[in-house]
């Protein structure tokens, strides 16, 4: 968001500067307001958990089904 219209800066016009950084008091707002009406804390990195409630390889993983004739084999082999 903060690079997406730079280049307003070299030949500057107040529409393209409007339309080019508009987005990011709109963001801010929008987001310090869900904040503040639902009473939400932001969270610390310590404080978050990426290992719980992930599954294993072997749980996502899917068995290999067989061909069945001759055009799923070259099929298999090509792909």
């Amino acid at each position: 968001m903060l690079v997406n219209g730079f280049d307003v800066f070299f030949d500057f016009n107040a529409a393209g500067f409007l339309t080019s950084y508009l987005n990011i008091p709109i963001s801010l707002g929008l987001y310090l307001s869900y904040k503040l009406i639902k009473r939400t804390r932001i969270w610390k990195p310590e404080e978050m958990d990426f290992v719980t409630g992930i599954p294993t390889l072997e749980e996502t993983e899917t068995p290999e089904v067989p061909p069945k004739n001759v055009w799923e084999r070259i099929a298999g082999v090509i792909f």
